[in-house]
């Protein structure tokens, strides 16, 4: 309450990201996607190769802003103390997953183009649903400064 007006900042700054990121994803869901059949295969250790991954997922801006606007729109306006304990760590196990099925689905013909035929559909829904979280941000950001 003391800082009421970073909360409404971070609000609607939050919200226009969202949004924002939403319409990107809803306008490119007709782009076609390349994916070359004939991948170079990468030598190296499994360790290896999550360390880099960690690493530039930790050193990308974009995540740290998403997941803040996220926490925006739908955490409690003050959540209890063992939530803001409980949630990074869930955060990283399921991006860990998230990433991992990403991976290994992706790596098989069957799923990757299943995807493939179904692109638009799966990212004009992923573009319309965080646009949504943006507006509802950007409402409940107009409202408390009100």
């Amino acid at each position: 309450m003391q800082v009421a007006w970073l909360d409404i900042s971070l609000r609607l700054a939050g919200g226009a990201y969202l949004l924002w990121i939403g319409i990107k994803i809803w306008r490119g869901a007709a782009n076609p996607v390349q994916i070359a059949n004939d991948m170079p295969t990468h030598q190296g250790s499994s360790r290896r190769a999550f360390v880099r991954a960690l690493l530039v997922q930790l050193a990308n801006p974009k995540t740290a802003i998403f997941y803040a606007s996220m926490f925006a729109a739908m955490l409690p306006a003050s959540p209890p103390f063992w939530m803001l304990i409980v949630l990074p760590p869930l955060l990283f196990c399921i991006e860990l997953v998230w990433y991992a099925i990403v991976a290994f689905a992706f790596s098989s013909r069957k799923p990757r183009s299943a995807y493939l035929h179904s692109k638009q559909w799966i990212d004009r829904a992923a573009g319309a649903g965080v646009g949504a979280l943006g507006v509802k941000l950007l409402i409940e950001g107009m409202r408390a400064a009100r």
